[in-house]
């Protein structure tokens, strides 16, 4: 498997753990024009819920979540607003942003989901 068939896979593994969770997937792979992608959108009761989805190998240099920096975390808000400028159903949801981490070992994977994994400054 190449880097985009295993992104792929954990995005759709992901979704399906989502959907166990009660959530409800709205879009994957939403793109906006020159700002950025999600991996996911989705709908928990009343929250509009975007979603980061990070897999990696164990490693010294720390865990799929950790991946996350300032700088990726201010171009899933900037698509977010894109999408809810799109998307005027969505605005009365409140909104997080999750990340679901998915840390591989020899034989086992290990899922992280971590809730408001960061905030709109």
């Amino acid at each position: 498997m190449n880097s985009n068939d295993t992104g792929r896979y954990f995005e759709e593994q992901a979704g399906e753990y989502l959907s166990k969770q009660g959530l409800t997937l709205i879009a994957t792979n939403y793109t906006a024009p020159l700002l950025g992608e999600i991996d996911i959108i989705a709908k928990d009761d009343k929250t509009l819920v975007f979603v980061e989805v990070k897999a990696r190998k164990r490693s010294q240099f720390g865990s799929s979540i950790e991946t996350i920096t300032p700088s990726k975390q201010r171009k899933i808000i900037r698509t977010a607003e894109y999408f809810l400028q799109q998307n005027n159903q969505y605005h009365h949801l409140d909104c997080r942003f999750d990340v679901i981490g998915f840390d591989i070992f020899e034989k086992t994977v290990e899922i992280h989901w971590i809730q408001h994994a960061f905030l709109v400054a």
